[in-house]
């Protein structure tokens, strides 16, 4: 019928599986079931706690019910265990969102020359030098991320950049 139900039966029949654990945990949080879904990313990571793919869920989890700190911890434990281009998205995004421009310029730098034709990580690097002053800097990666991924955000972003409407 559905992913929820295929993952619901079979991590029944197989009780230790950290990838069911994980695809139950998406179907779940694509359904607005957060806590539910916290759970199994939770039974995912302590039955592999090597797996990038778990850890990046159990923070995006973390992120979307506020605990900002539990987040980055598992952000950042994703980017350690592997070269998991979404979990550089999600701990670029956060770092910018939650104000550790700093922070975040180490992590966009070190994102970019892993994943430089990356959108979204070149929208991150575009906010995060906007914020640190660097105009000129945030154009180039605003005009780079709206090249390589154009969405409306990263249509509003060259915009806001381009006017300096952005706030800092």
């Amino acid at each position: 019928k559905d992913g929820l139900t295929l993952y619901s039966h079979d991590i029944r029949i197989q009780k230790n599986s950290f990838d069911l654990e994980n695809n139950l945990g998406v179907e779940l949080f694509r359904r607005g079931d957060v806590n539910t879904a916290l759970s199994h990313f939770e039974r995912s990571v302590t039955l592999q706690p090597k797996w990038s793919i778990s850890n990046n869920n159990l923070g995006a989890t973390f992120e979307k019910i506020g605990d900002i700190k539990k987040a980055r911890f598992y952000y950042e434990r994703a980017t350690q265990l592997s070269d998991y281009y979404l979990a550089y998205e999600n701990l670029a995004m956060l770092l910018v969102k939650n104000d550790a421009p700093e922070d975040a310029l180490k992590l966009v730098n070190i994102a970019l020359s892993k994943f430089p034709q990356n959108g979204k990580i070149n929208a991150a690097a575009a906010i995060v030098y906007y914020k640190l002053g660097k105009e000129t800097e945030a154009l180039t990666f605003a005009r780079r991320a709206l090249i390589l991924g154009p969405s409306p955000f990263n249509s509003q972003l060259f915009q806001a950049i381009s006017n300096k409407t952005l706030d800092k």
